[in-house]
């Protein structure tokens, strides 16, 4: 079955496009997607400070009360950490669904565009790897242990927790998060800048 020319123009119009089909985007439209991406980040950064907050709580109530005799409270920060980060990792693939329709609204992807076949995936793969570094509950009694013997005379030992290690690299690593939504409001990424380019 041969394409009729009106299915024929509709395709050239979707996928070939040319210099005599250009579509204008509607500012409005892009102005108010944007204003979504936006909204979107400032979530993220609330679940950021909010796991980063109560893992810190939960690491220096634990040293200074001690573990056994707060034992409810530290669990409830942790719980508040968890709950908070599986929320961040949905804020994060809902702030790339925006994006990516802020783009389409752009006309830099086309409406058949998705998250796969773009290479946005890529980025939230990493994004998620980022959130997954953070204090676990079942790592609480794991130490790292380092000896020196060269020392003259003593032994120097040093022994850290394996959460406290972790929760450095989590603030290090989720700071990104803070950066990035910070940069959506510099003058550079407002929609009037981004009609330059």
């Amino acid at each position: 079955m041969k394409p009729s020319e009106d299915d024929v123009n509709i395709i050239q119009e979707e996928y070939l496009p040319d210099d005599t089909y250009q579509k204008m985007e509607d500012i409005r439209i892009s102005g108010s997607a944007y204003k979504q991406v936006r909204i979107g980040e400032f979530i993220s950064i609330v679940f950021t400070l909010c796991g980063v907050l109560s893992a810190i709580m939960a690491s220096e109530v634990k040293f200074m009360l001690g573990e056994e005799k707060i034992a409810s409270e530290i669990n409830a920060l942790n719980s508040i950490n968890m709950s908070a980060t599986a929320l961040l990792g949905v804020s994060i693939v809902a702030n790339a669904k925006l994006e990516l329709q802020w783009k389409q609204h752009k006309h830099i992807y086309n409406n058949y565009d998705t998250l796969w076949n773009t290479d946005i995936w890529k980025g939230l793969v990493i994004e998620i790897a980022i959130i997954f570094v953070q204090p676990y509950p079942f790592f609480n009694k794991l130490k790292y242990r380092e000896y020196n013997n060269n020392v003259s005379a003593e032994y120097v030992n040093a022994e850290y927790e394996i959460n406290d290690i972790l929760l450095c690299c989590m603030i290090l690593l989720r700071s990104y998060f803070i950066t990035r939504s910070l940069m959506k409001l510099t003058p550079y990424t407002e929609p009037r800048a981004q009609r330059v380019w």
